[in-house]
């Protein structure tokens, strides 16, 4: 069975009709010149120049690579939402394509009619804005007649009436006890390594080109990511609840479970409620999550609430919930 889309392709016309515009001006300037001017200045003068294939690379991989983008976000984005709410995803690769095409296209007539691109004051400005406005605002029109379908999977809840008397009895005992779990998906792992990696190359050649001590803060900088694989960890006794991040144990939450005053699993959309994933923000609560869109929500007796992530929001609940409920009890 196909995977069904929640958000049609209908919806990323404008940046797919901007794309074909573009392939057309570039058939119509070809042959392409063996040296291109690639960046211009403010006074229209080229001051860069480049061989063709970075003119491909601009005109026919950059657009594909962000209408894919364009079109993941845009999915993403359907599958979370609660309700028939507009999807500004569905403007994305419009806005992002209309603003090349509306600067390539006349780059391209230009090389079209045989002459080197000198873009003189003023710019093309009316192209470049036209463009990206025309394509948000078609993009506009299909998103709200997009049909709205209600999610058709079902959640699974795990049963914890057994963890929570366990949990309860053990704190009664007087046993040492301690709840533990972490979030911490491929792609969390891949970005650390991935940019703690640049930043060593960059802080080498900073060493050899630049400052040593230019180069020793990039390293320091470069060190402080790497520490932070691991994820988000989260851990509950009977008095501390604690979120922290990375082996390095970076604090990102500290609550004696005093101060719950509320607890309860609660079902978010990444993209609607914070606009991504990792430590949000938005006017409700502080969130922590860096996969999923289920977790444990808290309210303190002073009215601030937090959201924490979890492959498990369940047992994560109901292990702050016997915790808080017997601590209470025995104060």
């Amino acid at each position: 069975m196909l995977w069904k889309l929640r958000h049609p392709w209908w919806i990323h016309a404008p940046a797919l009709a901007l794309y074909a515009a573009m392939l057309i001006a570039l058939e119509r300037a070809r042959p392409l010149p063996e040296r291109l001017p690639m960046q211009f200045g403010w006074n229209g003068e080229p001051v860069r120049w480049g061989a063709p294939w970075e003119a491909e690379l601009v005109f026919v991989v950059v657009p594909l690579v962000i209408i894919a983008l364009g079109f993941a976000a845009g999915e993403s984005w359907a599958r979370q939402q609660r309700g028939g709410r507009f999807n500004p995803m569905a403007l994305f690769d419009a806005i992002v394509i209309g603003l090349i095409a509306g600067t390539e296209i006349p780059w391209l007539g230009i090389l079209a009619q045989g002459e080197q691109p000198r873009f003189m004051p003023p710019w093309p400005w009316q192209t470049m804005l036209a463009l990206p406005l025309a394509g948000a605002a078609v993009a506009v029109v299909l998103e709200r007649l997009r049909p709205w379908h209600p999610p058709t999977e079902q959640v699974q809840v795990e049963e914890v009436s057994n963890l929570s008397t366990e949990i309860a009895a053990r704190i009664r005992a007087g046993e040492r006890w301690a709840y533990w779990e972490a979030q911490n998906p491929p792609y969390v792992s891949l970005l650390v390594f991935g940019v703690s990696t640049l930043l060593f190359l960059g802080a080498w050649q900073i060493w050899k080109h630049v400052t040593p001590w230019l180069a020793v803060e990039v390293l320091a900088a470069a060190a402080f990511v790497l520490l932070c694989y691991g994820g988000i960890r989260v851990s509950v006794t009977k008095h501390l609840l604690q979120v922290r991040l990375g082996m390095l144990g970076l604090r990102l939450l500290r609550m004696p479970l005093t101060d719950v005053n509320e607890v309860a699993v609660h079902t978010f959309s990444p993209l609607a409620d914070f606009g991504g994933w990792g430590i949000r923000v938005n006017r409700q609560m502080k969130a922590f999550y860096f996969r999923g869109n289920r977790g444990v929500r808290l309210r303190t007796h002073q009215g601030k609430q937090y959201l924490i992530g979890s492959d498990h929001p369940e047992r994560l609940c109901a292990a702050i919930t016997a915790a808080r409920a017997v601590g209470q009890a025995v104060s």
